[in-house]
């Protein structure tokens, strides 16, 4: 008879439980060290959002006074639950990276939990920031703003003739995203910049070259005259209209005229010089030709419509002698020499040269047209919408009269 053996269940059941317990022990290892990384990577997370800060707020310091800058980084550190008295802390500040940067730099020593059964008992983590404190420009740090929100070629730059403004930059306030801001031909625009609303963008074709090329920027300029009110005035005795019955003022030898309300508007043929003083060109515009000048201290033109009786004519400032105009430097008008009222379109056009010329252009309905060559005096532009053509080189010495400078806009270089 064959004998037959029983397996030992009790041996069998005893090696499972060996191998289950060994491989529990290793998933609790595995575990334990994911456990491990994940702390260790929400505590590299804070300490780069602490580094990020400390160096944003050091650049910020700098901008005042350098010697500041290392103070303020530890300060921001500290507010974001990094002391840099912390042993396990190294920390470097650099206030002087490069110019308008701050680097900080923090290695810290973060133990560990399940690590320790590997033989590591912490991890060493290294981050770094360098903040960099960036202008932003404001009304007063540009030449040309073009207004209008949503204009193509909302400024506009055409033909051969090279531009070069000193101490200005340009924008484009326009959202087109064909061409907020185009400059074609083979001129060239030298600038402090030439800047168009991000939403939009810049198109440059042909040949022509920017100096700097366009950048674009986080925010649009605010109309900042936005605020005027349109001047009130009696008629001047020099009108050759009334209200009621407008006629065009014809100037064709030299003349003064008397500050007041011209009915039907100017033509200026010979050489004209203002008294002080607010002219409105109530209806027909303003025009000079040929030979003609136009020249006056502590004036404003502000050109309208004659309510119900004439529309607002062009302003035509042209020829082949100096259109010399300086602001008033006080009072609700103070640095305005050209006004067009905002429910005006016509065209603006601004060409020859007009080294006299000092203050602010302000047509926030209209286009300006700017062409011809010689020397701007120092203007600043607010239209709608701007243009620059023609072949003859234009030049220009900026000055800032309206409009807050922005302030220095932090950001993360590195």
């Amino acid at each position: 008879m064959r004998s037959t053996r029983t397996p030992d269940l009790q041996d069998d059941r005893g090696q499972v439980l060996i191998l289950v317990s060994g491989a529990l022990f290793t998933l609790l290892i595995v575990v334990g060290m994911v456990f491990d990384v994940g702390i260790i990577l929400e505590q590299k997370r804070q300490l780069q959002n602490a580094a990020d800060a400390a160096a944003l707020a050091g650049a910020r310091a700098a901008v005042d006074n350098p010697a500041l800058a290392q103070a303020a980084a530890e300060e921001y550190l500290l507010l974001n639950g990094f002391d840099p008295a912390d042993s396990s802390l190294t920390i470097s500040i650099d206030p002087n990276y490069s110019a308008d940067e701050v680097e900080v730099t923090v290695v810290a020593v973060i133990p560990t939990a399940f690590f320790t059964l590997a033989g590591v008992d912490s991890k060493t983590v290294t981050v770094r920031a360098v903040g960099e404190a960036r202008p932003v420009r404001g009304a007063a740090d540009y030449a040309f703003v073009a207004l209008s929100e949503t204009a193509c070629s909302a400024f506009e730059k055409s033909g051969n003739s090279e531009l070069t403004i000193t101490g200005g930059a340009i924008l484009s306030n326009s959202s087109c995203s064909s061409d907020s801001l185009w400059a074609h031909g083979r001129g060239a625009i030298n600038a402090e910049g030439t800047d168009y609303y991000y939403e939009g963008d810049a198109r440059v074709d042909g040949a022509v070259l920017l100096s700097p090329e366009p950048t674009e920027v986080l925010n649009r300029i605010d109309d900042p005259l936005a605020s005027l009110s349109a001047p009130a005035v009696g008629t001047s005795p020099d009108s050759a209209g009334t209200s009621d019955s407008p006629a065009v003022t014809r100037i064709n030898s030299a003349a003064t005229l008397q500050p007041g309300v011209y009915w039907g508007g100017i033509e200026i043929n010979g050489d004209v010089t203002l008294q002080p003083g607010i002219y409105v060109i109530a209806g027909g515009g303003i025009r000079t030709a040929g030979g003609g000048s136009l020249q006056g201290d502590e004036v404003l033109i502000y050109n309208t419509d004659n309510p119900g009786v004439e529309a607002c004519g062009n302003v035509h400032l042209a020829g082949s002698n100096d259109v010399a105009l300086t602001p008033m430097t006080s009072g609700e008008y103070a640095y305005v020499s050209l006004w067009q009222d905002k429910d005006c379109a016509e065209t603006f056009s601004f060409n020859g040269g007009h080294s006299g010329t000092a203050g602010v252009i302000y047509l926030p309905g209209a286009k300006f047209s700017l062409s011809g060559g010689g020397t701007l005096g120092s203007i600043q532009v607010f239209a709608d919408t701007i243009e620059v053509s023609g072949n003859a080189d234009i030049a220009m010495d900026f000055t800032g009269y309206v409009g807050d400078t922005g302030t220095p806009n932090m950001v993360l270089s590195e």
